[in-house]
């Protein structure tokens, strides 16, 4: 996964269509965050509205993504799971996107 975040800024062109850049980076998350689906093949949803707090099918979260926006994790917030804090590489991850995997359950 990449490290560049820019993507999350660029949902929209001038015309108001989703840009490549944007559908690029949602499918890069998409693929990343089925790493780690659940077993009924969910992931959470970082979209706006869901907030990471729901567990969707990719197709479901992709619309999502599209249709409100992800959140974004500022590199100074502090990530925690129910239990413990993330480790040095899953925060370094985690810095970049709000993770839709179980890290976060």
């Amino acid at each position: 996964m990449s490290s560049d975040r820019s993507w999350m800024q660029h949902r929209f062109d001038e015309r108001n269509n989703i840009t490549d850049e944007y559908k690029d980076g949602v499918k890069e998350f998409i693929d990343f965050a089925l790493k780690k689906k659940d077993t009924h093949g969910n992931i959470r949803c970082p979209c706006n509205e869901c907030g990471n707090l729901s567990f969707h099918q990719p197709e479901r979260v992709t619309y999502h993504l599209y249709r409100y926006g992800i959140i974004e994790v500022s590199d100074k917030t502090q990530l925690h799971t129910g239990h413990r804090l993330l480790g040095d590489e899953e925060r370094k991850l985690a810095k970049y996107y709000v993770l839709g995997c179980h890290i976060f359950a």
